[in-house]
């Protein structure tokens, strides 16, 4: 194993551009094969090579919507050059709402539905384990594409089965979401054979309590905030999100790092931040069927403890295998945990 394998993937003693970074070191880990990278390590000295700069470059294109040549990368090797070098950031291929995060193999594709943030990024650390062998896509928020997101999760559902339906047509495919991605891919799998989908597995993360309560609007930024910190691994700083839920731009400096344009950051976050806003909504009027016969797909739900009582009532609705994992929610999608919970869906979704 590399030298800086041993090193932590990611400071945390100072501010810095956190999901840009994270998102990098999840690439830069997978297509590497390290355990971890440090930040201002050149991509090649740690073992890249014109062709890994190559699948690089297309992770890094399909991940955050950065189109770099070869000539760039090479005169910004590092994640900390590469992420300032960005003076726009962007948190998402804004392409379309189907990110592909790992290119195909012999298993079935995985299809990782969005939380309620709508990023793709969440899934990231659990990519660099499943994603060998297996394509993994990620459903983003339809609004980093300039689309509607539909204000109901059976919505949500009904215009995601069309996407995957361009995509995989009546191939197999396996469906997993954490939290409220959880209530999206229960929807996909429930509605897949009416859309002529061949959702074969179906792993529900944390799903969230059901009609869990909306948060209210002063809370709101303060909650999506939280939520990011759960998937990004980062300690969210003291009354960040407080006060006015219309001030996205408070949370720039904490996304992106203290030198990204406010203008742009604000823009950036903008549709993560209404995403959040409406998929709570969607999620405190959704209530999971109840009937046992409810879903005819094998299924495999992972929760914490503390989310034991969610767990009870989506048991009824998809009889399940039941795993519990370690922490809360948004702990199973840290570096920390990432390992273990790939191995439990990897070993489920055969």
């Amino acid at each position: 194993m590399n030298a800086t394998a041993s090193q932590p993937s990611v400071e945390t003693d100072r501010p810095g551009p956190i999901l840009i970074e994270q998102v990098l070191a999840d690439i830069w880990r997978f297509t590497l094969d390290l355990e971890a990278v440090e930040l201002d390590a050149s991509f090649f000295s740690l073992g890249g090579d014109s062709l890994l700069a190559m699948v690089t470059i297309e992770q890094i294109k399909q991940r955050l919507g950065w189109r770099l040549n070869l000539g760039e990368l090479m005169r910004l090797p590092s994640i900390r050059a590469l992420a300032a070098s960005r003076a726009t950031p962007q948190l998402a291929n804004d392409e379309r709402p189907l990110v592909r995060l790992s290119n195909r193999g012999d298993l079935p594709p995985l299809v990782l539905l969005h939380p309620e943030t709508g990023l793709a990024s969440a899934y990231g650390k659990l990519v660099r384990w499943l994603g060998r062998g297996r394509g993994c896509y990620a459903v983003q928020s339809p609004l980093f594409s300039g689309e509607e997101l539909p204000p109901t999760i059976e919505q949500q559902a009904e215009l995601y089965a069309e996407l995957l339906y361009e995509e995989f047509a009546d191939e197999e495919i396996h469906l997993a979401g954490w939290s409220g991605g959880a209530a999206l891919a229960y929807e996909l799998a429930r509605i897949g054979p009416a859309r002529q989908l061949g959702v074969s597995k179906l792993v529900l993360i944390d799903p969230p309590p059901p009609a869990a309560p909306e948060p209210p609007r002063e809370l709101l930024l303060a909650r999506f905030a939280e939520q990011l910190a759960a998937q990004s691994g980062r300690d969210q700083p003291a009354g960040l999100g407080a006060g006015d839920p219309g001030d996205v731009a408070s949370l720039v400096p904490w996304v992106f790092g203290a030198g990204a344009e406010l203008s742009a950051g604000s823009a950036a976050l903008d549709a993560a931040v209404e995403t959040y806003r409406t998929c709570t909504s969607a999620l405190a009027r959704y209530t999971v069927g109840d009937a046992p016969d409810a879903l005819d797909v094998p299924a495999l739900l992972l929760h914490g403890a503390a989310t034991e009582a969610a767990a009870a009532s989506w048991r009824l609705a998809c009889p399940a295998a039941t795993a519990q994992l370690a922490g809360d929610a948004g702990g199973p999608l840290c570096a920390e945990a990432a390992r273990a919970l790939a191995d439990k869906i990897g070993t489920f979704c055969r």
